[in-house]
């Protein structure tokens, strides 16, 4: 623009704002790549700043961020699939295409970063944590996932409660992996911790002691209005009649035996009322680990069309390790081979030290103790009600596929 012969240059001068709108899709709109999910990241941080935002942030911008990234760790997964894991040759194509790339450890990493700026807010709530455990790809990181979810766990202890479901919910995911020895340590993180322990002990003994005043405010009251009537009975009447239906209550809301374990005898009511979350959590344990790894009476058919355990094989970042102590890295014609893998035995061993740890017995299975009782009276009184799941039948079968067919 031209002023009084003076030449003026005019420039449009706009403030961006950044906004955490597009429908509860910030993070996961079109397009999606490492970079763009960095600089919507960076927006986020500016926005919302760590340690210092004092107001609500909306979980669903938390649980978007977790599909977002777990959308790429899938890409990157189908990618490397693809052109394999040859780390030469994938570097080449990235740089070629000038394409930024970070390995799914990495992608996992900036989600426990999140995490971390945002604890000490309480922003992180339970419907968090488990879109954590659960969007696909799942997280390959079992430290990172303890962590969280102990830390998740403490924080609703400070609300005074607890909700077990986020706890069940990494319980499955590690009895998926088939990870048994972090679903012990899981246990002792949360339904186990001192602090879950004193919170039991804290809502016992205050619901006992809230009893135990109104009804000592009622005898007080009833003695003053009827003095006439004895001061033995009211306090049977206000006191004894409604502790006695109390412990009834909770004598059979108790659990003290399950499937697979129960309590030793010598416990007492208080320490099996506060590890009742422990006592369920290690029966699923064991159920898993003999349904899935194990061969006996109970699950013998079941085992014939089950997938083939191995507990020395396991996935980390997207790489097949195996150690080599696996009896799959054997000939198949070796005949030392033992039936039962090295690792499925030290893991009975652990489980069994486990559970005499804990207070816990390991009960009979119940089919085991039909086959001695079937064996010891030959037969009298029993009869097979599944004749196609003889296994007789199975084994014959077994032989016959094993025939080469002429």
């Amino acid at each position: 623009m031209i002023k009084n012969g003076v030449r003026y240059s005019i420039f449009r001068i706009s403030r961006a704002y950044y906004s955490t709108r597009y429908n509860g899709q910030y993070f996961s709109r079109s397009p999606l790549n490492y970079e763009t999910l960095s600089k919507r990241l960076n927006s986020f941080y500016k926005l919302y700043p760590p340690k210092k935002y004092k107001e609500s942030i909306p979980g669903g911008l938390f649980i978007n961020y977790i599909k977002a990234n777990r959308s790429l760790q899938g890409q990157n997964t189908r990618v490397n699939s693809k052109i394999g894991f040859n780390t030469n040759q994938r570097n080449k194509s990235t740089n070629f295409l000038d394409i930024l790339t970070f390995s799914n450890n990495d992608m996992e990493t900036k989600i426990q970063e999140v995490f971390n700026n945002y604890s000490n807010e309480t922003y992180i709530n339970d419907e968090i944590v488990k879109s954590y455990l659960l969007i696909e790809p799942r997280t390959r990181n079992i430290h990172h996932l303890i962590k969280t979810v102990r830390e998740n766990f403490q924080r609703n202890l400070k609300k005074e409660r607890v909700n077990k479901s986020v706890v069940q919910t990494a319980l499955n995911v590690l009895l998926t992996e088939k990870d048994y020895y972090n679903c012990f340590k899981l246990i002792d993180l949360t339904y186990c911790s001192e602090e879950y322990l004193k919170f039991c002990k804290r809502v016992n003994y205050t619901s006992l002691g809230s009893i135990l005043l109104s009804s000592l405010a009622v005898t007080i009251l009833e003695g003053f209005l009827l003095p006439s009537f004895p001061l033995f009975y009211l306090v049977f009447l206000n006191l004894g009649v409604p502790l006695c239906i109390i412990w009834y209550i909770m004598k059979v809301n108790l659990v003290a035996h399950l499937g697979r374990v129960s309590w030793r005898p010598y416990n007492n009511f208080i320490y099996i009322n506060s590890h009742q979350n422990e006592i369920l959590a290690i029966n699923k344990i064991i159920t898993h680990f003999e349904e899935h790894n194990e061969i006996n009476i109970k699950n013998f058919h079941h085992s014939k069309v089950r997938q083939i355990s191995n507990l020395n094989i396991f996935h980390q970042n997207d790489y097949i390790i195996e150690l080599p102590n696996t009896n799959s890295l054997l000939p198949i014609d070796d005949t030392n081979i033992s039936n039962e893998d090295s690792e499925i035995l030290k893991l009975q061993g652990f489980i069994r030290q486990e559970i005499r740890k804990r207070k816990m017995v390991l009960n009979d299975i119940q089919e085991e103790l039909m086959f001695l009782e079937f064996w010891y009276t030959h037969g009298e009184n029993f009869e097979w009600v599944e004749p196609d799941q003889d296994p007789a039948e199975i084994i014959r079968l077994k032989i016959t596929n094993n025939y080469p067919k002429v």
